[in-house]
């Protein structure tokens, strides 16, 4: 959800409590603007904005606006078939802003998990299709690996084998407290 994390899953935990439900099972929320707030300072954060800057829809986002609302809240059959149309088009403008910038996210669901096989797999998007980057190593304190970029939605991903020799890792300091 675009905002969900601040807006829309609030809102949802307060129709559970209102309506006496149990918190729900543990889930994740993905939240494409905090992706684009996080990694971007683009002019503005606004799905609309978003989704015409990374050039998937030239049109933007449909519109809405305080009377539509009050027309829907009324039963008025033409204004709730207009709603119907607007939500269909949010979810897809949605999609196209979270497929663009998904690989960007590192706090995403790791989706090779869903996957029923051992087969090295990107976290992103499930995708196999991983070509390792030569002379490109990514370093911890005490580690370096090797590093993959995904060909299937291009995130940059790290192997989770160390590339230090043992003897080398003896010789390394750790900062103290």
């Amino acid at each position: 959800a675009f905002n969900g994390k601040k807006f829309d899953k609030k809102k949802m935990n307060a129709k559970f409590f209102e309506y006496g439900l149990l918190e729900p099972t543990p889930y994740k929320v993905i939240d494409p603007m905090l992706i684009v707030k996080g990694n971007f300072a683009l002019t503005s954060n606004k799905m609309d904005f978003v989704v015409r800057y990374v050039k998937e829809n030239d049109e933007g986002k449909a519109s809405t606006n305080i009377a539509l609302w009050h027309k829907c809240m009324n039963n008025d059959i033409p204004s709730l078939d207009y709603m119907l149309d607007y939500c269909d088009q949010d979810i897809e403008v949605l999609e196209k802003v979270y497929m663009a910038v998904r690989h960007w996210d590192k706090n995403s669901p790791n989706l090779a998990l869903h996957y029923d096989d051992n087969k090295p797999r990107c976290n992103g998007c499930g995708s196999t299709d991983l070509h390792k980057l030569e002379n490109k190593t990514t370093h911890t304190t005490l580690s370096t690996f090797s590093v993959f970029r995904c060909g299937g939605c291009g995130k940059v991903l790290r192997d989770r084998t160390n590339i230090l020799s043992k003897e080398k890792r003896s010789t390394l300091l750790m900062n103290s407290n």
